[in-house]
């Protein structure tokens, strides 16, 4: 994980990505994902999958702009409790109905 604190950005230009665990593992330690549509959406910034120009275009607004970044970087693991939350409330509710 050391290698995500010394990224300012994670770039994953995906046509096809399952489950992203390295989206996970990245913003669990707080660095900032740009991901393609392909990618689960996390709640972090994305760009078309296959377009080249909108990649660019991201990239370039977000390298260089430290409070956008930092910004990005304190929502991540906000991002992820919720979507834990919202799991696990899943999980209960699918528990409550078969024991119903």
């Amino acid at each position: 994980m050391d290698f995500y604190h010394q990224s300012q950005l994670l770039v994953v230009p995906s046509y096809y990505e399952s489950f992203g665990m390295v989206l996970v593992e990245a913003m669990a330690s707080g660095t900032p994902v740009l991901s393609s549509d392909a990618c689960m959406n996390l709640g972090q910034p994305r760009f078309p999958s296959g377009d080249v120009g909108q990649l660019r275009k991201a990239i370039e607004d977000l390298i260089g702009h430290d409070a956008r970044l930092k910004s990005l970087s304190f929502s991540c693991r906000d991002e992820l409790d919720a979507i834990q939350r919202q799991r696990a409330s899943t999980g209960i509710s699918s528990i409550i109905e078969e024991l119903s």
